[in-house]
């Protein structure tokens, strides 16, 4: 096993601790938990996902949104 240390954002830190305290779990438990569980996000089903939203717009034509945010700063 590595030993990381990190320096983050007392929010961050808090919220953390919080969440080990819910789960009934050490800091250091917690944070290995969550590092885990974002590391093994199913990344295929989110390109398959990506990809069948993309085969649904194709041959669509969208209006050009700098027309609009211009249009929109002028007002």
């Amino acid at each position: 096993m590595t030993t990381l240390t990190l320096e983050i954002e007392e929010d961050l830190a808090r919220r953390l601790a919080e969440r080990a305290r819910r789960h009934g779990i050490s800091l250091e438990e917690e944070a290995r938990s969550a590092l885990t569980e974002s590391l093994e996000k199913d990344w295929a089903s989110f390109w398959a996902k990506t990809e069948q939203i993309r085969k649904s717009l194709k041959g669509r034509t969208f209006t050009d949104s700098a027309a609009l945010i211009r249009e929109d700063r002028d007002r």
